[in-house]
């Protein structure tokens, strides 16, 4: 059976970002092993408010039963309300404006009702797998 671990992703959380926690996971600190398959592990990443970020989910051994879920924390899970519930907007920091928000190289990585927002979504992708 596997063991669940959550982190918190958001001011003043256990991580500002999904790309801090990443390289957190990859560098297997904080009881955080990328390999989630031999650590028979579920990650839970929980998003709380808005934060601005690029990130590539890459470098994990996942499986069917042991994974990566990334979702709102309690209470800020998106009602259908436009603006409602966590959100994770395109860097302002990370050139160039048009690069993904998420991109996903590994398998087995759940996102679960978040605000995806890019300021011209046009010119780049919002979630990239």
């Amino acid at each position: 059976m596997p063991t669940y671990i959550k982190k918190t992703i958001g001011s003043g959380k256990d991580y500002t970002t999904l790309s801090s926690f990443m390289t957190a996971l990859l560098a297997s600190q904080d009881s955080l092993n990328p390999n989630l398959v031999a650590a028979d592990t579920i990650i839970l990443a929980e998003v709380y408010g808005v934060i601005e970020d690029n990130v590539t989910i890459s470098g994990l051994t996942t499986s069917t039963t042991n994974y990566l879920h990334i979702l709102p924390a309690p209470g800020w899970r998106h009602s259908g309300t436009p603006g409602s519930g966590a959100t994770i907007k395109a860097s302002t920091l990370t050139p160039p404006a048009s690069a993904h928000i998420i991109k996903i190289e590994s398998s087995y990585v759940w996102l679960d009702s978040l605000i995806i927002e890019h300021p011209r979504l046009a010119e780049g992708g919002g979630v990239v797998i």
